[in-house]
C-alpha cells in the first residue's frame, strides 16, 4: 500500500490498515485462531488469537454469548481481509488443515 503515514510500515498485514481500501491482489494467511469444532462449526480459539484487540478474560469466555461474539469478531477480521482483493486473492493456511478442508468443502474446490 502506498501510504504517507509515519507508521505505514508497521501496519502491513493489519486488518485496521485495510478497512475500506480495495487492493489489486491480497494474500491472507489463515492461522489457527479460527478452527472447525467437532460439530463442523467454525469457532475462534482464544489461546491462538494474537491480536491485542478483542481479548476476553477467562471469566468472560465462560459465557456462551461471549464465545460466540469472539468467534464473530475473529471471522469479521478475516472477512475484511478476504474481501479487499479486486483482481484476486491467495489463501494460505498456517497450522490449520481442518479449516483448509472446511473451505475446500464449502467452496466446492475439490
Amino acid at each position: 500500500m502506498n501510504s504517507k503515514e509515519d507508521d505505514a510500515e508497521d501496519q502491513v498485514g493489519s486488518v485496521f490498515a485495510v478497512q475500506g481500501i480495495d487492493l489489486n491482489r491480497v494474500g491472507v494467511l489463515i492461522g489457527d485462531d479460527i478452527q472447525v469444532n467437532d460439530k463442523g462449526v467454525l469457532a475462534a480459539n482464544k489461546e491462538n488469537f494474537r491480536n491485542v484487540n478483542g481479548k476476553f478474560t477467562e471469566e468472560d469466555m465462560q459465557l456462551t454469548e461471549n464465545q460466540e461474539e469472539f468467534t464473530l469478531f475473529v471471522l469479521n477480521i478475516y472477512y475484511i481481509l478476504l474481501t479487499r482483493g479486486i483482481d484476486g486473492i491467495r489463501l494460505g493456511f498456517w497450522r490449520n488443515d481442518a479449516f483448509m478442508e472446511y473451505m475446500e468443502r464449502t467452496l466446492e474446490i475439490k
